[in-house]
C-alpha cells in the first residue's frame, strides 16, 4: 500500500489565501460592474426610482466590509 506524500500546510495557507483575495476582489468588480448598471440606466431613464436600487447596493458594501473584517482577524 502506497502512503500519501505529506502534505505543505505553508502552501496550503498560502493558495487559501490567494483564492481569498480573488474572491474579494471578484465580488468588489461585480459591485462596481452593478453600480454602473444601476448608474446607466438612470442616465437612461431618469424617472427610475434609484432608491430601491442603491438600498441593497449599500447592503452589499456593508457585508462586503464585514466578510473583509472576518478575514483578517481570522489571519492573526
Amino acid at each position: 500500500m502506497r502512503g500519501r506524500r505529506p502534505v505543505n500546510w505553508e502552501e496550503e495557507i498560502k493558495k487559501t489565501k490567494r483564492i481569498q483575495r480573488k474572491g474579494i476582489l471578484m465580488s468588489l468588480l461585480s459591485l462596481v460592474i452593478a453600480l454602473g448598471m444601476i448608474g446607466g440606466a438612470k442616465l437612461h431613464n431618469p424617472e427610475i426610482a434609484v432608491g430601491r436600487m442603491i438600498l441593497p447596493s449599500i447592503g452589499f458594501v456593508f457585508v462586503l466590509f464585514v466578510v473583509v473584517i472576518v478575514l483578517r482577524r481570522c489571519r492573526k
